[in-house]
């Protein structure tokens, strides 16, 4: 009769764990629609780097910050010792290391 009762017990727990599994599984956001896998599942190594890298650059593109380089500009020629000579030549390490 124990032996049994374990059984019972497991098998509530199992239902109980399945139905967790199939919520979790439910709520999860949908991150591409079923075309776009269909597609990823055709393409080769190439082309699959190619849409990762485009997919990561349009999240990226959601959170970049922008910077105002002449405003930049503006706030660092205020301080002192900074001339106009040292400036522009920190304004062009700044423009490089931005790729601008």
């Amino acid at each position: 009769m124990a032996i049994s009762r374990i059984y019972f017990v497991e098998a509530i727990w199992y239902n109980r764990l399945q139905e967790t599994k199939k919520e979790l599984y439910t709520v999860q956001k949908e991150i591409i629609d079923s075309d776009t896998y269909r597609k990823i599942k055709k393409m080769n190594r190439e082309k699959l780097t190619k849409f990762i890298l485009q997919y990561g650059d349009e999240l990226l593109g959601e959170q970049v910050k922008t910077i105002d380089l002449p405003a930049l500009e503006a706030e660092l020629s205020k301080i002192k010792g900074i001339g106009d000579k040292r400036l522009k030549e920190i304004m062009v390490v700044i423009e490089k290391f931005l790729d601008v």
